[in-house]
């Protein structure tokens, strides 16, 4: 394998069946560092990494945020799906129902009713969100008739 421009200073030939690994804990333990943690130790490889190999570095941090961002795109596209499946009127007895009859992925989406807007004679509208756990929100108004019992 051939490394070009990765912060050395000439073209490189690495032998990828002489790298080795070894786990923090067994640094740890040979070392015997105490004080360290995990997430320390991942520090000090970023800042390597970033350091001795810039540009590959700048290549996984793209592709990290490519990939939030594509991400937060198809949450907000399932958000939409799920939204329009969701009635455009509903007959209930009372207006805490809607929240019942409307099926959502609580562990997805927060669903947020507005006020009731009253309409005429048993008719009413009220505005509904879906907020995503990027903060993302979209809303849709639907229509409810009170009926008696």
């Amino acid at each position: 394998m051939y490394v070009k421009n990765g912060g050395l200073e000439k073209n490189t030939a690495v032998d990828i069946t002489q790298i080795r690994t070894i786990s923090f804990g067994r640094i740890k333990k040979i070392f015997n560092i105490k004080g360290i943690e995990l997430q320390d130790f991942k520090n000090i490889i970023f800042l390597a990494h970033s350091r001795f190999f810039n540009y590959e570095n700048q290549k996984i941090i793209y592709q990290t945020n490519d990939i939030k961002k594509l991400k937060k795109e198809n949450s907000y596209l399932m958000m939409c799906l799920a939204m329009q499946e969701i009635a455009d009127f509903y007959n209930i007895f009372e207006i805490n129902e809607l929240s019942s009859l409307i099926d959502i992925d609580n562990e997805k989406y927060t669903i947020i009713f507005g006020n009731p807007v009253f309409k005429e004679c048993t008719k009413y509208e009220v505005e509904i969100k879906l907020k995503d756990w990027y903060g993302q929100e979209i809303s849709k108004m639907i229509q409810y008739n009170l009926i008696t019992k």
